[in-house]
């Protein structure tokens, strides 16, 4: 044994480097099932992800009019009605794919992704491909507050959405003042500008044409 050394240093000294290389892979593999678990939970559905055939999924019409929509092209299938804006229906899981199959081709109509209804189930958006134009679409209770026209907010909204949604509030806002509401006419003058159109103009015209009906 060299001159100096403790009896038993070597030994300590074993155990203590043994320990240390165990704790470390320790840490290691730990990590590595982390990571793996991780990746394992990112793979699998989750319970919010999973749709069956036969649930029902709320579907809101964001249209000002008369909606239908079928399970199938040209008018055939199943006829899904809204009579407008933010009429709700509980809409089965296999009727709604075909209703999106046959209203996002772009063959005739194309009011899926027009968003003339939102699908009020993220499971199915993501399920559907429509993750990316659900970012630019207005929610019901989004499309509420725009038409309130109060603060920047509205402004916001309205300048970040797409053109139909644009459109479907400006004729809901023509309609309204029509009928005698008011409004910011500043907000008002801000949605004509972003959208290219003279609302204050089509509402007065609007107006008129409602008068001449109650007179006659």
């Amino acid at each position: 044994m060299p001159a100096g050394r403790p009896k038993g240093t070597t030994k300590i000294t074993e155990k203590v480097s043994e320990q240390v290389t165990v704790e470390s892979l320790q840490k290691q593999l730990d990590e590595m099932k982390q990571k793996m678990g991780g990746n394992a939970n990112q793979s699998e559905p989750t319970d919010s992800d999973k749709v069956l055939a036969d649930d029902y999924i709320e579907v809101i019409s964001l249209c000002p009019t008369l909606l239908t929509l079928t399970t199938e092209p040209k008018g055939r299938g199943f006829n899904y009605n809204w009579n407008g804006y933010g009429e709700t229906l509980q809409i089965v899981y296999s009727d709604l794919q075909r209703i999106i199959k046959n209203h996002s081709s772009g063959l005739y109509t194309d009011f899926i992704r027009e968003g003339y209804i939102y699908i009020n189930s993220p499971a199915v958006i993501k399920k559907s491909g429509l993750q990316e134009l659900y970012k630019k679409l207005l929610t019901k209770e989004q499309m509420d507050e725009v038409l309130t026209c109060k603060g920047d907010n509205c402004v916001n909204l309205f300048k970040n959405t797409i053109r139909r949604h644009q459109m479907f509030v400006i004729d809901m806002l023509i309609d309204k003042m029509a009928k005698g509401e008011s409004f910011d006419l500043n907000v008002i003058d801000q949605y004509g500008r972003i959208a290219g159109m003279d609302i204050m103009k089509y509402a007065n015209e609007a107006a008129s044409y409602l008068d001449m009906k109650l007179k006659n």
